[in-house]
């Protein structure tokens, strides 16, 4: 009989982000699933995130070549999602490039941790 992996034990950890508009309304994302040695790095990227604080997007100026932003994270605690403008607070703005580039954030998470 096959014995669980560690991975069959971990949690799941999937954070998504999703870059609509700018120039012709050109749509990209970006995901990561990190591995369980990565996992509070970016819990604490997560963390710091401002979720209930988070207000949805207003409906862009019309013409103008504005992103919004739509981030998905499936973590242990549940499924959490918000859809923002291009007015990013730094705490968003970490999260966003550490998935974009796919890689785990620095140890201290956004800066002013």
């Amino acid at each position: 009989m096959p014995q669980p992996s560690d991975d069959d034990t971990t949690p799941v950890l999937r954070i998504e982000v999703e870059r609509t508009g700018g120039f012709a309304g050109l749509s990209r994302s970006w995901h990561v699933e990190p591995e369980a040695t990565d996992r509070e790095a970016w819990l604490g990227l997560i963390e710091d995130c401002p979720w209930r604080d988070a207000s949805p997007p207003r409906s862009p100026t019309r013409g103008a070549d504005r992103f919004q932003w739509r981030i998905r994270v499936d973590d242990p605690g549940g499924i959490r999602s918000v859809e923002l403008t291009d007015d990013l607070d730094t705490a968003w703005r970490a999260l966003i490039d550490a998935v974009r580039a796919g890689r785990t954030p620095p140890a201290g998470g956004a800066p002013g941790r």
